[in-house]
């Protein structure tokens, strides 16, 4: 995890409020361990509404996984979003199939998260 000095790493937690919310001590933690980061957290468009003024979080990209973004075709969109912003590493802190194929098409280099 040294690696990430300097580097751009996402957070992807596109999971109800609530585990949002669980998500906030995660976001903290990467913040004080590595400061020159660029942390950007994907979340649902609620997450956004509650988090913008957040101050360890750098930007943050709306994954409205029950809008526009919904489906295969939106499960695409998305990925390539997050891969043209090319991340060094991502951090998934819940099981979800969609979020592992979103992370896997985007090409991200390190990905921490479950099996």
């Amino acid at each position: 995890m040294d690696s990430l000095r300097g580097q751009k790493v996402l957070v992807l937690q596109n999971g109800f409020l609530g585990d949002t919310v669980l998500t906030l001590p995660l976001l903290t933690e990467i913040k004080l361990r590595f400061p020159s980061a660029k942390l950007v957290l994907a979340c649902s468009p609620l997450g956004q509404e509650l988090l913008q003024d957040h101050p360890d979080i750098d930007e943050i990209i709306v994954d409205d996984k029950k809008g526009s973004d919904r489906g295969l075709l939106g499960l695409w969109r998305k990925a390539m979003t997050l891969k043209r912003m090319a991340f060094t590493a991502v951090l998934t802190p819940h099981k979800s199939l969609r979020s592992v194929l979103m992370v896997y098409l985007a090409d991200i280099p390190l990905r921490l998260g479950f099996r």
